[in-house]
């Protein structure tokens, strides 16, 4: 994956969520597929902070399993 590509997807994923409402930002993160979950790790501030819906390890785990 391009970094090019990495940040389209992280501005769309920006998009979307502040598209959503406050309920359903709390959850976003738990209902993205594993790429766009990987896209997120370049971005630790925006899924920890302003998503506000996973942990760190929560996160990792995540991803060690869908590998």
């Amino acid at each position: 994956m391009s970094s090019v590509t990495v940040l389209f997807q992280l501005e769309e994923l920006k998009s979307a969520t502040e598209r959503t409402g406050a309920e359903r930002k709390e959850h976003h993160c738990e209902q993205l597929p594993i790429p766009i979950a990987l896209t997120l790790l370049f971005d630790s501030q925006y899924c920890y902070k302003r998503a506000a819906c996973l942990s760190k390890r929560s996160l990792e785990e995540k991803l060690r399993v869908g590998k």
